[in-house]
């Protein structure tokens, strides 16, 4: 059986355990979704077609399901909710939806996402921005070390 782990009440807990205190729903780990299939609409921009992904938006329907509570005799209806991915993409803590999206059909690993949804220019400038971070790390290590070797050479020098 799936266990969750709070944040807020740092227990474990299983799935229909939502609640980590009255009025307080448990909160878990951020995940993220994508979906595999990517709706994206076609505008026209200077006369050429042109794809707005920040306009791009899916809505899940019944995410977490319709419940039904007995008391008594009396019954009531809690409608489900809803989720949207925009970009295709559906970040979440609360450990409800991200049970129920573990286990929807449709979406996709991160890797999937990026061969799928981004274009040829989109891939090129995340592989320069990648490409640049890891030069920015390299010349932060080399000031590091060189600012601690100097820092042993006034010690040796003071000695």
């Amino acid at each position: 059986m799936e266990k969750f782990h709070c944040l807020e009440c740092d227990k474990d807990f299983k799935p229909g355990d939502w609640i980590c205190m009255p009025g307080v729903q448990h909160r878990v780990a951020t995940k993220r979704y994508f979906m595999d299939d990517a709706p994206t609409v076609t505008e026209w921009r200077d006369g050429r077609p042109y794809i707005n992904k920040g306009a791009s938006q899916t809505v899940i329907l019944n995410i977490p399901p319709e419940r039904m509570i007995r008391e008594g005799e009396q019954t009531t209806r809690l409608p489900g909710g809803s989720v949207i991915f925009i970009r295709v993409c559906y970040e979440t803590a609360d450990p409800e939806i991200q049970f129920h999206l573990d286990r929807k059909a449709g979406l996709c690993t991160e890797q999937r996402w990026r061969e799928v949804y981004l274009n040829d220019d989109e891939k090129f400038q995340i592989k320069n921005l990648d490409l640049a971070a890891r030069e920015q790390r390299l010349v932060d290590r080399e000031n590091d070390l060189l600012s601690s070797v100097k820092a042993r050479t006034r010690e040796v020098a003071k000695a």
